[in-house]
């Protein structure tokens, strides 16, 4: 069985070689168990949105911050990310959920 780390290395290795097609693949593997960390989830949008799947990385954190709430960051970065994806109602609840937890 291979780990969450060496999934994501090895999807960060296929990006770095221009693969991107692959790394997506993975990355988009890596987020349906569901991860139990916030860090783990806050790295696969982080390569999610370097592959170029933008608008997988928005709804990606859109759903994890229902998952985790009090996480201000992913907050933050989901709204960061639905504002450049042009998901503005997502934006504005992920900026709202952020300001309420802090």
């Amino acid at each position: 069985m291979v780990s969450d780390v060496n999934q994501f290395h090895l999807a960060e290795r296929l990006l770095s070689e221009g693969d991107a097609k692959a790394a997506v693949k993975i990355a988009k593997r890596m987020r349906k168990p569901g991860l139990t960390h916030a860090n783990s989830v806050l790295r696969v949008a982080s390569l999610l949105w370097r592959c170029g799947a933008e608008s997988d990385c928005a709804r990606y954190l859109v759903r994890a911050s229902e998952r985790f709430p009090q996480h201000t960051t992913i907050a933050d970065e989901g709204a960061k990310r639905c504002l450049e994806t042009k998901r503005f109602p997502e934006a504005l609840m992920l900026s709202e959920r952020g300001i309420s937890t802090e």
